[in-house]
């Protein structure tokens, strides 16, 4: 009995219980509910802990199964998280007695992923992780969900003219008659023809009518339910059933209407963490329903992310303020009327405001709320008009002077033709954050890039340990690696440009002098390309002689693009002078010197593939291969490195170079994208080759190193889960 209660306890650990989910099934895990007792006992409130309801055929099987209800009956104390898409998947809940939901602590409402207007467009794993995802890395992709939508949709219309094409030019082929006349044409014609012969008239054309299969009919008329008022009803009624309810996340399509909010605001003083997802805020009865939401009284809320979505900015919106306020008298009147908020700690506002060409600007119902945060250390505004920086700016630093954590996804400017209110105007919301250690900033391709030089500058005597950048467009001559000379205390580098970063000048910035953060960072990010020259590349011809014809005799200014064409042809000769292996060994040997490096990461991550500006495809070819000839040995003294990213990377990586990685960083813990790192330019005996390999590699890993995680380097559609 002690042996079978300790194994119990063993089993108990979260870690442990998330490794058996890895070999075990729910499926099987509910059979073994139902065979052993102390096995019930154990795994039943870990098994109905969350009802995650989450496409269409589980809502249908949840809410006419009979055994289902019986089940839920029977195990509804365990239950904690409500997971759904449409609030008809609550009625089954409704006939529980709230005492036996006592432990429900959230509701959240995810996104459909069978949502037809949406799974034509966007995969079934960008669709789950797009929207449900609220933390700060990932407010840029919630942000561009839409571009990344028309992106998908413009890729499905043109692979469906691309087959169109191919079927016209297939029947084409088969013509004999003309190369304008089809099969099918000379068929009607000879059918008119034999018509014309017999004096029969032609029969009128019959419309063809496409008929659409019962399963997409089914999901088309189930999509309407999002839009039905009586929703709205019984989602007013569930939060009135269940008093005890912490934490509500809106973060789908939900589009929650003026007598939600107020219900809402009724019951602020349980909740913890609310989220919501607001359309079409433009409008001035769910304007001034959200402005009285953020006007109420929280005791005990902690993080508050709020969404808008499809706003337009009106003529009544853009009075409302104007009308309730007098010119003397100060716009932040919530301060006063419901006191400072003590237990606030989060606030990420997406805001997806419509600016139309003319100076009217949305007002920001944010904005107040915000100068009640006195104890705010986490601020993240996804979507934000420069305009308001400054103003932010002064909220900050007069009432949050504790803020740690700033994140920007995206800064647009009213006039697209100069940024330089914008860059002054971020530069003013940097200096207000005094007081932080960590910071994010998320730069989108249409801002210039001199703030990140004045942040670097300006933040260079402080105690910033956290930098990362986000989607910065870097041309080639940018001083992308002075950043990190400018930050003493830097723990984290964190580059997702397209280009990466250049070889040859890491190791220029490198042998000028050693980075001033070399012995305290611990997390690199960043791609290293440069390595391979392209095909494009190879075939410049490179002159033996050059003649300058200026336009003016007078004039020498012409001859400066003929010098600059000069020196990049110079810098092409020199690079093509060395080895490949001897370029990666010195990009190696620099990467050694940063010894207290824990995470290593020099490929494409997961989250990089949901960038807003479309998913990344295809194995990055121009990158280090870590092979133990081309320099992988000179990394021997990282002896603190946990994480060696190498996801898309053309690397080499073998048997041997696994062996000695694990010989050599006694605390390695992962290798994401260890396995099939084959592009579409291998041929099949190389591919066969790497496969056998790679059994070799798990083979040897499971027997010598059987807790080290890896992943293959294109994970399947919907599931990024490690090998174990």
């Amino acid at each position: 009995m002690a042996t079978k209660f300790s194994a119990l306890q063993v089993l108990s650990i979260p870690e442990l219980f998330d490794i058996i989910q890895g070999y075990i099934t729910p499926h099987d895990l509910a059979q073994c509910v139902l065979v052993s007792s102390d096995f019930s006992t154990l795994f039943t409130p870990l098994l109905w802990h969350t009802i995650s309801l989450t496409t269409l055929k589980q809502h249908i099987h949840f809410t006419t199964s009979v055994d289902v209800q019986v089940a839920l009956l029977r195990n509804s104390k365990f239950v904690r998280v409500i997971r759904v898409w449409t609030c008809k998947s609550l009625r089954p809940f409704m006939a529980i007695k709230p005492e036996d939901l006592s432990s429900l602590t959230a509701l959240e409402f995810s996104w459909l992923t069978t949502h037809v207007g949406h799974a034509t467009s966007l995969t079934e794993g960008v669709a789950r992780s797009a929207i449900r995802d609220t933390s700060n890395e990932r407010v840029a992709w919630s942000v561009g969900r839409r571009e990344v939508k028309r992106q998908h949709t413009f890729s499905m219309h043109s692979s469906f003219r691309k087959k169109v094409l191919y079927e016209l030019y297939s029947v084409r082929a088969q013509v004999e008659d003309g190369p304008s006349q089809t099969s099918r044409e000379r068929y009607h014609h000879r059918k008119r023809l034999l018509r014309l012969q017999n004096n029969e008239v032609a029969p009128l054309p019959v419309p063809l009518i496409w008929q659409r299969p019962e399963i997409v009919r089914a999901v088309k008329e189930d999509d309407k339910l999002y839009e039905d008022p009586k929703d709205d009803q019984l989602l007013i009624l569930f939060l009135s059933y269940f008093p005890e309810l912490r934490i509500f996340m809106s973060t789908s399509l939900l589009f929650l209407n003026p007598d939600v909010l107020k219900v809402l605001g009724s019951r602020l003083g349980q909740m913890r963490y609310l989220s919501l997802t607001l359309d079409d805020i433009g409008r001035k009865n769910r304007y001034g329903a959200l402005k009285n939401l953020l006007d109420q009284k929280y005791p005990s809320l902690e993080r508050l992310r709020l969404m808008f979505s499809n706003v337009r900015c009106t003529d009544d919106i853009l009075s409302l303020d104007q009308d309730n306020s007098d010119p003397g008298e100060s716009s932040f009147t919530s301060e006063y009327v419901a006191g400072p908020i003590l237990s606030m700690k989060s606030l990420m506002v997406e805001d997806n405001v419509f600016l139309p060409h003319s100076a009217r600007i949305f007002p920001q119902p944010w904005l107040p709320f915000l100068k009640r945060c006195i104890n705010l250390t986490s601020l993240t505004l996804g979507h934000i008009h420069h305009p308001f920086l400054n103003e932010t700016a002064s909220i900050i630093s007069e009432s949050c002077p504790l803020i740690d954590n700033l994140t920007l996804g995206c800064v647009s400017a009213v006039q697209r033709q100069s940024h330089q209110p914008t860059d002054q105007n971020m530069a003013s919301l940097f200096a207000a954050c005094s007081a932080r250690t960590e910071e994010e900033v998320k730069y989108p391709a249409t801002i210039s890039l001199s703030s990140i030089l004045s942040l670097a500058s300006t933040k260079r005597s402080t105690g910033l340990k956290l930098v990362r950048l986000y989607g910065i467009p870097f041309p080639e001559t940018f001083p992308k690696l002075e950043v990190l000379n400018a930050l003493p205390n830097a723990r984290l580098r964190l580059t997702r440009n397209k280009g990466g970063v250049n070889a040859r000048l890491l190791i220029d910035s490198l042998a000028i002098g050693q980075w001033a953060c070399a012995e305290t960072l611990r997390v690199l990010k960043v791609n290293i390309s440069g390595f391979a020259l392209s095909d494009r590349e190879l075939s410049v011809p490179v002159p033996t002689h050059v003649t300058v014809t200026p336009t003016d005799p007078n004039n020498q200014d012409d001859t400066e693009p003929i010098a600059a064409v000069l020196d990049t042809l110079a810098d092409l000769m020199q690079t093509r002078g060395v080895e490949p292996s001897t370029l990666q060994q010195h990009v190696c040997q620099h990467l050694a010197t940063l010894a207290s490096l824990q995470e290593l990461c020099l490929g494409v991550e997961p989250a990089d593939e949901l960038d807003f500006r479309g998913c990344l495809h295809g194995v990055q070819e121009d990158c280090l291969d870590f092979s133990l000839e081309s320099g992988l040995d000179r990394l021997e003294d990282l002896k603190e490195l946990r994480v060696f990213s190498v996801m898309r990377m053309k690397h080499k990586i073998r048997l041997e170079e696994v062996k000695w990685m694990v010989e050599k960083w006694p605390k390695l813990e992962a290798v994401p994208g260890l396995l099939s790192s084959t592009s579409y330019n291998d041929t099949h005996d190389e591919k066969q080759t790497l496969q056998d390999e790679e059994q070799h590699i798990i083979h040897w890993i499971r027997e010598n190193k059987p807790l080290l995680k890896y992943s293959n380097v294109a994970p399947s559609k919907g599931s990024l889960q490690e090998r174990l």
